[in-house]
């Protein structure tokens, strides 16, 4: 996973490997340590099978994302929300 603050690229965090047929649940927390609420967004990956003997499906409890299909890929959900401020 790529890490971004204001544009500029910080960082990576390992996710890990994952195994065909795994239940694969990621958690992402975001704190704001700013005076005041930040704009977030979160560009998530999700396979897109091209066989129909592959289904691949996002578990229940998922975020929505506010766009399915981020600059024209099928396979990049994004959420965007106002992070409100957790304190100093």
């Amino acid at each position: 996973m790529s890490l971004y603050r204001d544009g500029v690229y910080v960082g990576a965090a390992d996710t890990g490997a994952f195994l065909p047929g795994a239940d694969v649940r990621q958690r992402i927390e975001i704190t704001n340590h700013h005076a005041t609420p930040i704009a977030v967004e979160v560009l998530d990956r999700v396979p897109v099978s091209r066989s129909a003997d592959i289904h691949v499906e996002v578990l229940s409890g998922a975020t929505e994302p506010t766009v399915k299909d981020f600059d024209g890929k099928a396979d990049v959900p994004v959420a965007r929300q106002l992070q409100e401020t957790d304190g100093p």
